[in-house]
């Protein structure tokens, strides 16, 4: 950790560089002041043991090394190859530690600075006489240098905001960006910290209140700065939004948010915040951190994985590993407030933890710019009342917590208010709810990032936050949008689509500020991040669950099983005239159904057997027959189809054959495909967003992913789930959980062609999530390769169409595979047939050390009581839940709750599955289990989903292969195949 001892110039260039203007979210406004004191020179070391002096000492040592000749101090500066102008966007400026040297000179002394003349006896005296006089007319072009480079790597550097240097042309920008020196900075750390605003945005009435009342310990040159803000504010009435980016206010906000001073508060570059998920409708909270950190009562582990920045948990000194149990002290500790923690005990001291839905998924403890999107809040037990009284509406409800003197405040409908309301109240500290004034920096908040800017669909349009904006106008080729204020800083666009560039103007009292959006119809592409681990999460399975990584049941390798039987919608014509028969060792003809065409080929009887002797009494039998064979077209497998049909036209088609009654062993068959919804214009916007959010992260949160179905699809929470079922047996979306953590999410799955013989032919349907443009491209490719193409819906309209393609030959269907760049995988029925183990079977011994359980009283999707069988849900915070299916002495574990139920349907004697109607399966006690589903979804007419109130639905077409899904169903889940009962576990 003392490396920075040794640190070249170089590495405090880039260390100070990070740590002065990289971006961070609790610290996005402009950079007004910089405070270059020993101080903060130990805390850029990132070594919590650093001494202040030996570090300034360090990193002075370190410039003037740098320095090859005497007297070059600035000149060495500017020695890189764009000066005068400044360095290119992707190369790092080097010449920031010698800027923030000059600033040491500026804040470093016993008094007041008078000159220049006393500035550069100081900088002399620091540079070791590094510095002739004419080199500071360098000075203000490289600090300007450094603000157009900054402004260009906007998003990832703060910018930086260049004072009026007034008589001072040359130092100026160095003295007044040095501010409050380094005496006045301590004072006024104290003074804030004393006050207990360490850590928030502070209140500006209270805090120019606080300054007046102790003038005496300032110098002249701070009390100058504050009377000249206090005499803008109060001419503005505080409603001057610039003032925010006064050097004062800065120096004040600067000093508040980063708490200094504090008694008994580790002071780390490390961020702290905490998260928080719902268990039992009771707040789970742990405290994290975006790097590794440790001091003499905490430490910290490694997440499985980020949320957002936040990339370790806090756990008690001396522990390791991630186990709820430890998680849970850590947070006790801090809220009785015996472990004390940067920023994070200040907002526990003032008994408010507001939290909001981050993007990575969790709920995280909000800042003062997101109090309107709080769905709930910790409270002290003491503030509640009046909380509830001053903030609340007929929404707002509380419940108890998990935690002794706090209580959950529900839709509490938070915002800041003027101290002056608070006053009296037991509020009247809780300075997150006090009126500040914050930098203006219009921002964006939420949205989805699609490519180079955000995706326009109205459901997910970001937010603005411009605080102390009077009016937001979007500004585009196509016209102006106005936004809608929501609360005191965020604005939303109308509730439309947005497509193409815009220029965000914030309309302030007496300024304006810009900000430039693009948006995107939809993603360039389904390049999905895939999870890290995927051998580490658990998907389900036939009988069990196993990992993300497997592909059951698709291979890589070309499969010879003839899926022609289970795919087809065949007709076998006999040689009489209107005759159907069952197979083709009976029949003279076979006739099938794709892509809105009929397929002929002749079958078992040919020559003299094939020519028709009779004709069937009835007229429609007679009139299918003779349409299958005389409009359908060769199909690929036949090329002498057309021949030998010829020779039996004339005969089939004279009306005078003898007529005889015959009893049809086969009904007349329709080929026509099956009646299904068309697919609502909803669900192709929700491909658009999860493929812009897939492109971003690997892993949606299972709630976004929830909140993102009912608000894109207008569905309430059951039917949510099942169509969230319908889109993973269509192959869109994995479902997982984490093995070694809490945590369920969703992967996107890019598009892959998964293909199957059908006889001579090859088959293949496009699955996975697929944007509409891919989908048309594969559509257009296959066509231009002589392809037949067949639309496939789905049972439901809220589950995305696809299509299904016939190719002559494997060599074609690995064409358009590489032609649109989609995976070629091959479904292997075989694996399904022969039984599939799995990682967890459920006969083993379940986990154990888990703190909760439930029991499910309506386990079933049929949603009755059944009293025989019970299903247990089983939680631990730091691991999956799993489900245990008990009945008849006989009971089952599975981390996947369709599993559960599938067992315990099958432990009442009944059909997890059933048949309904013409060409349906439907779901009965449970779903599908997912790799049948998904051959399902290749080999069928169309893809599952809900129908209706509470029918789940899967379209077969071919009654083989619905006796096939049924007879794969009865031996997996067949009680007889468990051990003898034994005592339920649970």
């Amino acid at each position: 950790m003392n490396a920075w001892r040794t640190w070249t110039a170089q590495t405090w260039n880039e260390r100070l560089l990070a740590h002065f203007f990289r971006s961070k979210e609790q610290l996005a406004s402009p950079v007004v002041v910089l405070l270059v004191t020993a101080e903060e020179l130990a805390r850029a070391t990132g070594d919590a043991s650093a001494v202040a002096d030996e570090a300034r000492h360090a990193f002075v040592e370190a410039v003037c090394a740098n320095i090859r000749r005497s007297g070059s101090l600035l000149e060495e500066a500017s020695n890189y190859p764009e000066w005068p102008f400044p360095p290119g966007c992707e190369s790092v400026p080097q010449f920031v530690a010698h800027l923030l040297f000059t600033c040491i000179a500026a804040s470093e002394s016993s008094e007041d600075l008078g000159d220049e003349g006393s500035f550069v006896s100081r900088l002399r005296d620091l540079s070791g006489d590094r510095l002739p006089e004419h080199s500071l007319q360098l000075l203000p072009r490289l600090w300007w240098n450094l603000s157009e480079w900054l402004k260009e790597n906007e998003g990832r550097f703060r910018p930086l905001v260049l004072p009026d240097p007034g008589g001072l042309t040359r130092i100026g920008y160095t003295v007044k960006l040095a501010f409050p020196d380094r005496r006045d900075q301590r004072q006024l750390s104290e003074l804030l910290d004393r006050a207990g605003l360490a850590g928030h945005e502070p209140p500006v009435g209270r805090v120019l209140a606080l300054v007046a009342s102790e003038r005496n310990r300032f110098r002249k040159s701070f009390l100058v700065a504050f009377d000249e803000f206090r005499r803008l504010f109060d001419a503005s009435a505080g409603r001057v939004q610039r003032l925010a980016h006064h050097r004062f206010w800065a120096a004040v906000r600067e000093a508040s948010l980063r708490g200094r001073g504090q008694a008994g508060l580790d002071d780390t570059a490390v961020r702290l915040s905490l998260l928080a998920t719902e268990e039992d409708e009771r707040l789970s909270l742990f405290a994290v951190a975006d790097d590794r950190v440790e001091n003499a009562d905490y430490a910290s582990t490694q997440l499985p994985f980020e949320y957002g920045p936040w990339r370790f948990a806090l756990i008690p000194k001396g522990c390791e590993g991630l186990d709820s149990e430890l998680l849970e002290q850590t947070i006790r500790a801090v809220l009785d407030g015996s472990l004390r923690l940067t920023a994070l005990s200040t907002q526990v001291g003032q008994g408010l933890l507001p939290f909001a839905t981050a993007p990575h998924g969790l709920l995280e403890l909000a800042g003062q710019d997101q109090l309107g999107e709080v769905p709930v809040a910790l409270v002290r037990r003491g503030l509640v009342p009046e909380l509830v009284r001053i903030f609340g509406n007929n929404a707002t409800y509380t419940r108890p917590s998990s935690h002794n003197e706090w209580v959950q405040v529900h839709n509490p409908r938070l915002r800041t208010v003027p101290s002056g309301a608070l006053d009296g109240t037991s509020l009247s500290r809780t300075w997150i709810l006090h009126e500040s004034l914050c930098p203006t920096t219009t921002r964006l908040v939420g949205g989805v990032r699609a490519d180079d800017g955000w995706l326009g669909a109205h459901e997910v349009l970001p937010h603005v936050v411009a605080p102390g904006a009077s009016a937001v106008v979007a500004r585009g080729t196509s016209g102006d949008v106005a936004l809608t204020k929501l609360d005191d800083g965020t604005w939303s666009f109308p509730r439309r689509d947005m497509v193409g560039d815009y220029v965000i103007h914030a309309s302030l009292s007496d300024d304006e500020d810009r900000r430039a959006i693009r948006f995107h119809e939809a993603p360039a592409s389904e390049a999905f991040k895939p999870a890290s681990e995927p051998d580490a999460w658990i998907v389900e399975e036939v009988c069990g669950t196993g990992a993300l990584s497997n592909a059951i049941p698709f291979a890589q390798q070309p499969q010879q099983d003839d899926c022609a039987p289970l795919c087809e919608r065949a007709a076998f014509l006999g040689a009489d005239v209107g005759e159907f028969v069952a197979n083709s060792e009976a029949a003279a003809w076979r006739v099938t159904h794709f892509a809105g065409r009929l397929l002929g080929a002749r079958s078992n009887l040919s020559g003299e057997c094939a020519k028709p002797t009779y004709q069937v009494e009835s007229a429609h039998a007679r009139s299918r027959w003779r349409k299958m064979l005389f409009k359908s077209s060769p199909a690929w497998s036949d090329p002498h189809f057309e021949d030998a049909r010829r020779l039996v036209r004339k005969s089939a088609l004279d009306g005078r054959l003898p007529r005889r009654e015959l009893e049809q062993s086969v009904p007349v068959p329709d080929l026509a495909p099956m009646r299904l919804p068309s697919p609502a214009a909803v669900a192709e916007r929700l491909v658009r967003v999860v493929a812009g959010r897939a492109a971003t992260r690997a892993g949606i949160d299972w709630r976004e992913w929830t909140e993102l179905v009912q608000r894109i699809l207008g569905v309430d929470q059951p039917l949510m789930r099942r169509v969230s079922r319908g889109w993973m047996e269509a192959g869109l979306i994995d479902v997982a959980s984490y093995a070694r953590w809490w945590h369920r999410a969703v992967f996107a799955q890019p598009p892959r062609l998964l293909a199957f013989r059908a006889g001579a032919d090859v088959g293949a349907t496009l699955s996975g999530l697929t944007l509409p443009t891919t989908l048309e491209a594969v559509h257009r490719a296959a066509i231009r390769l002589g392809m037949l193409v067949e639309e496939r819906l789905s049972a439901s309209s809220l589950v995305p169409r696809t299509i299904s393609v016939r190719a002559a030959d494997q060599r074609v269907l690995s064409e358009l595979a590489t032609t649109c760049h989609v995976e070629l995988q091959w479904l292997d029925i075989g694996q399904l047939i022969r039984g599939v183990p799995s990682r967890h079977d459920g006969t083993t011994a379940p986990p154990t050390h888990y703190e909760r359980s439930t029991r499910w009283l309506r386990w079933s999707l049929k949603q009755g009581d059944y009293p025989d069988v019970t299903v247990e849900h089983w939680m631990r915070r730091d691991r999956p839940d799993y489900w245990v299916a008990s009945g008849g002495g006989r009971s089952l574990w599975f981390y996947d709750l369709n599993l559960a139920r599938a067992w315990a349907g099958a432990l009442l004697g009944e059909p997890v599955v059933k048949a309904a109607g013409d060409g349906f399966l439907e779901a009965n006690h449970a779903f599908l289990p997912l790799p049948v589903a998904r051959a399902l979804s290749v080999l069928g007419t169309g893809r599952s989903g809900p129908v209706g109130i509470a029918a789940h639905r899967y379209p077969v077409g071919s009654l083989r292969l619905s006796e096939l899904v049924l007879d794969i169903i009865s031996r997996t889940f067949d009680p007889s195949r468990l051990a003898e009962p034994t005592q339920a576990n649970g």
